[in-house]
């Protein structure tokens, strides 16, 4: 399997590596296997308990803005 990154221009100085992000081109095959792994691994991890109640961030329903909330009104 043939994975390719380049480089995506962003904004800014054209001349600033910084202003260029990698991503992946990688076969449709791949982005299907990914994402069942993914839905695998986000459905394991909260029915084993293994993410804290205060993990908010990457986790559907449980948003960064949540958490500020949560941290306002103690």
């Amino acid at each position: 399997m043939t994975v390719y990154i380049t480089a995506i221009y962003k904004k800014g100085n054209k001349g600033d590596p910084s202003k260029y992000r990698p991503i992946s081109l990688t076969s449709v095959i791949c982005k299907i296997m990914e994402s069942i792994i993914r839905d695998q691994i986000m459905e394991f991890f909260p029915n084993t308990n293994y993410f804290s109640n205060n993990q908010f961030g990457f986790i559907k329903g449980r948003s960064t803005a949540l958490q500020l909330l949560c941290i306002m009104d103690e």
